[in-house]
């Protein structure tokens, strides 16, 4: 799994050196884009990322520091003549509001754009496509705000060495092994099942991203037993009131959410710019949730 969160910054205006909410997630011949706050084009350039590449562009809410971004970058796209087509995920009006924007400013497209918008109060798989399939829960927000999810294959782990005790020793056969779930023996005909080969249980990376919410329990059934979650801590707890009031969550919250999400890594990000430091943050996270990190824009992380 490969990922790179782009802006870390809370809404406001702009600063210097800190970017708008933003997050690539790599695919297998291109990349997953989660929001889309202003400037990302920019910030895919400094990462040399191609705007053709990406695949699918899912947008939590519509606030502007999550959305302001997509028109500039949709432009840049018929700029380049891109052809592939594209899936925006997102809340429902974001049909109206891609179409009316690009009408408005006489922008045309010369590539197909497939809309999914989700219904208030949506729950469960909003798009499918080879290799992957998106989930979406509806979290809770000043706007309709939705959560993602995405499940990839199974991962085989095939042990050698319990390969070799049947007498095979071609890695060709892996592949078929893998895919078809048995061999069948060159030499005896006996067939040799998957599972009595495997180095340990199949294992399925996930990765979840949650925009701006108040803790509740749709991010926790959307990020159950996750590899990766993504996830706003836009204050500290000493802050809480604030949190609430403004529909947020705090460090601490956030990491109570990837505890009992039972989750393996938890990233925080949209951090508040009352919090020069990131520090406290951080530990008020690893005390609840020890593998917590500091999301640091423009960072490739690979696991």
């Amino acid at each position: 799994m490969k990922f790179s969160v782009l802006g870390t910054k809370a809404g406001g205006p702009p600063i210097l050196g800190h970017n708008f909410s933003a997050t690539v997630l790599w695919i297998n011949h291109g990349y997953i884009l989660f929001d889309c706050g202003e400037g990302t084009q920019y910030r895919l350039l400094e990462l040399g990322i191609s705007f053709n590449s990406c695949r699918v562009i899912c947008i939590s809410h519509f606030h502007g520091d999550h959305l302001w971004g997509l028109m500039p970058l949709l432009s840049a796209c018929c700029s380049m003549q891109r052809k592939s087509p594209l899936t925006i995920i997102a809340p429902q009006g974001i049909r109206l509001f891609v179409e009316q924007s690009a009408s408005l400013s006489g922008m045309t497209f010369p590539f197909p754009i497939e809309f999914v918008e989700l219904r208030p109060g949506f729950e469960g798989t909003a798009a499918v496509f080879t290799g992957y399939e998106v989930m979406a829960n509806m979290l809770d927000h000043r706007l309709d705000s939705f959560g993602f999810r995405i499940d990839f294959p199974l991962h085989y782990n095939v042990d050698m060495k319990k390969l070799e005790q049947y007498g095979i020793e071609q890695g060709a056969v892996i592949g078929e092994l893998k895919n078809v779930g048995h061999i069948r023996h060159p030499m005896t005909d006996d067939v040799i099942y998957l599972d009595e080969v495997l180095a340990h249980p199949p294992s399925r990376e996930s990765f979840v991203y949650c925009g701006d919410t108040r803790p509740c329990s749709a991010e926790i059934d959307l990020a159950h037993n996750a590899t990766v979650l993504v996830h706003e801590a836009t204050f500290l707890h000493q802050d809480e009131k604030a949190a609430y009031e403004k529909y947020h969550t705090t460090a601490r919250q956030a990491a109570e959410m990837a505890l009992q999400a039972e989750v393996s890594q938890l990233w925080i990000t949209h951090i508040s710019n009352r919090y020069p430091e990131t520090t406290a943050l951080l530990d008020e996270a690893r005390s609840i949730f020890p593998q917590t990190f500091i999301a640091q824009a423009l960072r490739i992380v690979e696991l």
